[in-house]
């Protein structure tokens, strides 16, 4: 008899035990729980607890948390039983079931076979479904989760040290900024009509950087592009960098200050070196501890 005792106590039910359906492929799939909630979706994101075993009982997995997968459609064809599977359950079902051990190396993980496991045995899953996300909640989620880890690596010592420099620009300039919770400062110079983008989402965004002495590095505006010496026909054709929000790897500043922005607006970001590339010469340049400038354009949030 496997050894299924130490299956996760969101599988250890003994309700429905009876009760199972057959795939298309012959495996029968025994439910431990049926659940309550929506049946798959597609463009949708699913979350599973999963453990498996060998058939001689040993465990060859367990996730600690529940596991983000896409399945169904395009994201199923060609990975094997499991993957026609996963898209029959309900969010709360949780079920056992047996598949070969080599549909599940060659198709599922598309790896080699370890010669411990036979290539006829069957291997033994036991799985739950946590619950079910459209895109647009799963890179919400991500995103918060990125914009902690974003705040956890801000250098507080060094931007309590520029402050008062920004601060001093801004009275010198006659700037009267919006400022974020890190110190990014906002000059809006032509309001949009849009709504603010969400963490997550796709933008389209128009920019052009430089520093406090007017230096230009870098945009992505043709004519900005060539009125600064900083043409790149490479670059061919120009036009808006595209970004998520939260999700990009785009600095810390562009995420704070431009989730401030509704959808069409033009604006100035002054951004703190921890909040731009920190200690790190980006350029000849864009030098340690630089604080930058950005003039942008949130032209577009993709739906």
């Amino acid at each position: 008899m496997k050894k299924l005792g130490y299956i996760l106590l969101a599988l250890i039910v003994a309700s429905c035990a009876n009760d199972s359906f057959e795939t298309e492929g012959g495996t029968t799939v025994t439910y431990l729980k049926k659940g309550e909630g929506e049946a798959w979706k597609d463009s949708t994101i699913s979350y599973f607890h999963i453990q498996y075993f060998t058939e001689s009982g040993s465990e060859m997995f367990k996730s600690e948390t529940p596991a983000p997968m896409r399945i169904g459609g395009q994201w199923s064809e060609g990975r094997g039983e499991l993957f026609q599977i996963l898209p029959l359950l309900n969010v709360g079902d949780s079920v056992k079931f047996e598949i070969a051990a080599s549909d599940l190396f060659e198709n599922t993980f598309r790896a080699q076979r370890p010669d411990s496991i036979p290539a006829e045995s069957k291997i033994s899953f036991c799985l739950a479904k946590d619950r079910q996300l459209t895109e647009e909640e799963y890179y919400y989620e991500a995103a918060l989760g990125q914009k902690e880890v974003m705040q956890s690596y801000i250098d507080t010592v060094q931007l309590q040290a520029e402050l008062p420099v920004l601060e001093k620009y801004y009275a010198d300039n006659n700037i009267s900024p919006q400022i974020t919770e890190n110190g990014v400062g906002i000059v809006i110079t032509e309001e949009g009509s849009g709504e603010k983008p969400k963490p997550g989402q796709s933008l389209k965004v128009n920019y052009s950087g430089y520093l406090l002495t007017g230096e230009y590095f870098d945009s992505s505006v043709k004519e900005v592009a060539i009125e600064q010496g900083l043409y790149d026909e490479r670059r061919e054709p120009y036009g808006p960098y595209e970004m998520k929000l939260y999700l990009s790897q785009v600095i810390g500043g562009w995420h704070e200050g431009i989730a401030e922005l509704r959808e069409g607006t033009k604006a100035t970001l002054y951004i703190p070196s921890p909040l731009g590339y920190g200690p790190r010469n980006r350029s000849e340049v864009i030098t340690a501890n630089s604080i930058l400038v950005f003039d942008v354009e949130l032209v577009e949030i993709v739906e």
